[in-house]
């Protein structure tokens, strides 16, 4: 493409699909552009308790290793668990924890293995958020917090900020937010310290592995 030409390009073959992947995930309407880069968390515990929400009564591998987590992170006890679908390859739930000052989370989950799954996804969307957090009215992406195997059996967990989004989406300012993340400075923390195109790492688009040797 004529953005991977740019000599600063930092992004790799699998971000557009992945932002393609975000917006059908969050909504058809839903916009990346996120009005205030520094968005904080503004639903309360008594607002918490008027949610629709599925109320975790197993306690599966899953349900441990994001327990685990949350407590070691210092988010808290998990206070809610809400499905959100899933795909062939992949389930998807939201948490809220009883931390009120700490987001609302989003999991993918998986019976592969974290570096079949999810290890390439996260520090693709790591990257994404180093190129696009320089700007104001640049992308939002999903800040990832933790990702790896399930400690007791087969299964990998990704645990991400969770993006409420909807409305109206701009395309120019889609666009324009785009490629500014295409002209981002090349950084380690972006993945990409020589200034090539591809990414330290194959990842997958949804099921599918995808090479992405430097080049």
């Amino acid at each position: 493409s004529q953005l991977a030409s740019l000599p600063q390009v930092c992004l790799f073959r699998m971000s557009r699909h992945h932002l393609l992947a975000y917006a059908l995930l969050f909504g058809k309407s839903a916009s990346f552009l996120s009005p205030n880069r520094h968005i904080q968390h503004q639903t309360s515990t008594s607002s918490r308790s008027l949610n629709t929400i599925t109320r975790m009564s197993s306690t599966s591998p899953l349900d441990t290793e994001i327990a685990n987590y949350f407590s070691s992170a210092g988010h808290g006890t998990i206070t809610s668990s809400q499905p959100m679908g899933s795909s062939g390859w992949a389930s998807f739930r939201r948490i809220e924890t009883s931390n009120p000052t700490s987001p609302d989370f989003f999991i993918k989950s998986s019976s592969r293995s974290c570096a079949q799954m999810f290890e390439g996804e996260a520090m693709g969307l790591t990257a994404m958020h180093e190129c696009s957090k320089i700007d104001e009215d640049g992308l939002f992406i999903p800040q990832v917090f933790h990702y790896g195997d399930f400690e007791s059996e087969g299964g990998s967990v990704l645990i991400m900020e969770y993006m409420s989004l909807g409305g109206r989406g701009d395309e120019y300012a889609l666009g324009r937010a785009v490629g500014k993340m295409h002209r981002a400075p090349p950084t380690a923390a972006a993945g990409n310290p020589d200034s090539k195109f591809g990414f330290p790492m194959d990842n997958t688009i949804g099921g599918t592995s995808q090479p992405n040797g430097f080049t």
